[in-house]
């Protein structure tokens, strides 16, 4: 997710009722529709120029089985109207970013705030949460039922 305002837009349609999960890396952009077929880009880049329309075939069985290792390996992003989150909208975003593998820039682009930013909201949730490091703070926040 490296367009700033993803998240945002992303948020809209959870809000419609669908569901959403992310990652820092998928090995193709792919679409899955209902196990019957299937739409692979055939080159890499941002503007779809062909695509590789798959029907039934085992070559779908495949691709729908990779969708599914990565969807279950995805983070689910967080309803902002959940009454149970109990962090700011910001340390909710900043926590669904850093758990999705994001390096401090790319949120800082994201969120369209500085490095140093993102950086000082990382050590205030960490205070929050009574943690030491990055790995402890999502663990906790985990726990704490923030992601």
């Amino acid at each position: 997710m490296r367009a700033p305002g993803r998240l945002a837009e992303l948020r809209e349609f959870i809000e419609a009722g669908e569901e959403a999960r992310m990652l820092p890396e998928l090995p193709c952009k792919l679409a899955v529709v209902d196990d019957r077929w299937a739409m692979l880009p055939v080159s890499n880049g941002a503007e779809l120029r062909a695509a590789l329309f798959v029907r039934p075939s085992s070559l779908l069985d495949a691709l729908t089985a990779m969708f599914e290792v990565y969807w279950h390996r995805a983070l689910r992003i967080p309803d902002t109207d959940d009454p149970r989150r109990a962090a700011a909208d910001h340390q909710r975003e900043l926590l669904t970013l850093l758990s999705a593998g994001l390096t401090d820039d790319s949120i800082a682009r994201h969120l369209g705030v500085s490095p140093r930013t993102v950086q000082r909201w990382v050590h205030e949730v960490m205070d929050v949460l009574g943690a030491r490091t990055r790995f402890q703070a999502g663990i906790q926040a985990a726990r704490a039922g923030l992601l």
